[in-house]
């Protein structure tokens, strides 16, 4: 076990899996998946999930752009 940022409690290692595709972002950790597991993400690998987060937003801003460039 290791201390948590704060150092108030023990907290057990975590398995994340996130996957993006064009239709969607999963998130998975500890075994459980949707909101359960972002909030899991989101306490245990906080730098993870602004990443997914930034890398989600890229991806919508560019195909919003290709599609403003096509018309």
């Amino acid at each position: 076990m290791r201390r948590d940022p704060q150092g108030t409690e023990d907290v057990q290692p975590v398995h994340v899996s996130i996957t993006i595709s064009a239709l969607g972002v999963r998130a998975r950790a500890d075994g459980h998946s949707g909101l359960a597991a972002w909030r899991i993400i989101r306490r245990q690998q906080p730098l993870l999930a602004w990443a997914a987060l930034g890398y989600v937003a890229l991806l919508v801003v560019g195909v919003l752009s290709l599609l403003v460039v096509i018309q």
